[in-house]
């Protein structure tokens, strides 16, 4: 079969998965649907932090601040200055980029322990603005009442966003996530990332501006975490500091990108449905919850140190491989003669 060919089914694959993906979400129920949301929003928060870890080599510890910052820059833009969603999700990112850019031109000229420390006092100085400053974040009782999206096509679509609908967008955002972060990775830019982990003096020293790349890495971090944090400040309606900024969205996250496989596309994605779901079906059980998360987390990096995701990759490639050489072969044999 030709490659064109191949590329053609390859693309019918994907579009049959998704219509199938739509097709099971009409038939979860809202607690299941919530499960999801929440495990998709983790998803593409995720796949910022893989970035500037998995493939820079930079370990961060402000995942927690730039959620907050989409978070709270949406919900005020919608509340206080009448804006719609979209253009809160706009200025969510806007604002977190910003940040990221003004936090990562003095701490990305530092390497090792001491950039992991700039980022956590970034993290607890954004959190402290966020609880003292009442008369713009709230203060502790935080911002409620946050709206819904709404999709507003004239004479086409009214449609008010709840569970399923957040579903659907969610995944939208999924694949236009991962898709942009395919087409860093395979980039100039996403083999300088790499040579800046492999060795950051090394790379330096064939010519690669690590500065520049390391910043815009920086960027896309917090660039992601600030568009999942938008997303979950109109999903839930309510965020206060603990909840949009709290260290377990950090700690989620690193585990996550641990269990899924740091510098792997699918990372967050694979770390996400196991990381995430877990609780909940262990939720009957309160006593082993933390205890077997524990125990996940261990197992995957004493024995699979790269994370989950390779080993699936293998196999799905494998699996798709055969199914090529089947199709193939079906093709290429010519019918008998009667």
């Amino acid at each position: 079969m030709k490659l064109p060919k191949l590329l053609k089914l390859r693309y019918l694959i994907i579009a049959i998965m998704y219509l199938l993906l739509f097709s099971v979400l009409g038939f979860l129920d809202p607690y299941h649907l919530d499960v999801l949301n929440l495990t998709l929003i983790y998803i593409i928060a995720t796949m910022g932090l893989n970035l500037i870890l998995g493939y820079t080599g930079y370990l961060s510890l402000a995942p927690a601040a730039f959620f907050g910052i989409g978070a709270y820059a949406s919900a005020l833009m919608t509340m206080k200055m009448g804006a719609p969603f979209w253009i809160g999700m706009l200025v969510a990112i806007a604002a977190s980029s910003f940040f990221a850019l003004l936090v990562g031109f003095p701490c990305l000229r530092m390497k090792g322990h001491y950039f992991v420390l700039v980022t956590v006092a970034f993290a607890e100085v954004i959190k402290i603005v966020a609880r003292n400053w009442v008369e713009l974040t709230g203060g502790p009782g935080g911002i409620y009442g946050i709206p819904r999206p709404v999709l507003i096509i004239p004479n086409v679509v009214d449609v008010k966003f709840f569970e399923l609908e957040f579903s659907i967008m969610l995944v939208v955002l999924v694949s236009i996530s991962y898709f942009t972060c395919q087409k860093i990775v395979n980039s100039r830019l996403g083999r300088g990332l790499t040579a800046i982990r492999e060795g950051e003096d090394l790379a330096e020293a064939i010519g690669v501006n690590t500065f520049k790349f390391k910043m815009i890495s920086f960027i896309l971090h917090g660039a992601f975490s600030g568009l999942a944090g938008c997303v979950y400040a109109h999903y839930t309606t309510a965020i206060d500091p603990p909840s949009a900024m709290g260290f377990h969205i950090t700690a989620n996250a690193l585990a996550i990108v641990a269990i899924g496989g740091a510098g792997t596309l699918l990372g967050p994605i694979i770390g996400s449905l196991i990381f995430i779901p877990l609780p909940e079906l262990l939720r009957a059980s309160a006593i082993y919850r933390l205890v077997t998360l524990g125990i996940v987390l261990m197992v995957v990096v004493l024995f699979k140190p790269r994370g989950l995701s390779p080993l699936i990759e293998e196999a799905s490639r494998r699996l798709y491989a055969s199914l090529m050489r089947r199709i193939s072969g079906i093709g290429s044999s010519n019918p008998k003669k009667i």
